[in-house]
């Protein structure tokens, strides 16, 4: 017990140095969102791929894709539509490459991640359209019933994740099994207490810099739009929700409001 204790607090230390080291980055090219897209995706391609899974690249829908598929297949069937974080206007398939691969490998099921197009160059509703794409590609080209098809995301992709379902009920189409959402950024409004009580403790997030993405992402639109922000919508009648964020997180409210 001590040892996988020490395992733990040890991997939780890297994490946390990992975060603070990608706000300073993104707090140092603040005001050059190209550099600091090269600077992310050098700084996550570090990352080691765990042994067991295979990275088969391919179109989705007219989106670059990458698939992770385990060696040892315990839901075959079941497919997961990981839809990455970065503040709508970074990260990418091969930046979230290990996270994805990883969970691959721990739940035994295929991940499938997308580049979504990214903000201020493709503001809203661009990410929605796209992830809206690749939900239908799994349905009519991937063999994939949406019984089938778990959608998870991080923060921003755990907010586009929530925002897809609402846009689902709203076509009357059929929803998948459920949906998985680790740090949502659901509120872009960002009118939550966290915003502020969590500010210095929030090793990732700066919200100078979350404030500036939000309105990049919702161009001329309310950031209260519910497809923006998903706090707003209606949650009712959408498949099981499983959402995890941590109590020194700026996103923490955005979590916590909906439940």
């Amino acid at each position: 017990t001590d040892s996988i204790n020490l395992m733990v607090n040890f991997r939780a230390k890297i994490s946390l140095f990992m975060m603070r080291r990608m706000r300073r980055l993104a707090s140092r090219y603040a005001h050059d969102l190209d550099a600091f897209r090269v600077q992310e995706q050098r700084f996550f391609k570090r990352l080691p791929m765990p042994r067991g899974v295979q990275r088969r690249y391919q179109t989705i829908a007219g989106l670059p894709a990458v698939q992770f598929i385990p060696k040892r297949l315990r839901q075959p069937q079941k497919i997961v539509l990981y839809l990455h974080g970065g503040g709508f206007s970074c990260g990418s398939i091969d930046s979230y490459a290990s996270l994805m691969a990883r969970f691959a490998k721990e739940t035994g099921m295929v991940y499938v991640g997308i580049n979504y197009r990214l903000a201020p160059e493709h503001p809203y509703p661009a990410a929605l359209e796209d992830a809206l794409a690749a939900y239908h590609w799994l349905l009519e080209s991937g063999g994939y019933a949406a019984s089938d098809i778990v959608v998870m995301g991080d923060s921003a992709g755990g907010g586009l994740g929530l925002a897809l379902l609402l846009r689902l009920k709203e076509l009357g189409q059929d929803l998948p099994l459920c949906a998985v959402a680790l740090s949502p950024w659901a509120d872009l409004a960002m009118t939550g207490a966290s915003v502020v009580t969590n500010e210095r403790r929030d090793p990732l997030l700066d919200p100078a810099e979350a404030g500036k993405w939000a309105r990049w992402y919702a161009g001329e639109l309310p950031l209260d739009h519910p497809l923006i922000s998903p706090l707003y919508g209606d949650l009712s009648g959408l498949p099981p929700l499983l959402l995890h964020v941590g109590t020194e997180e700026i996103l923490y409210s955005d979590t916590m409001q909906q439940e």
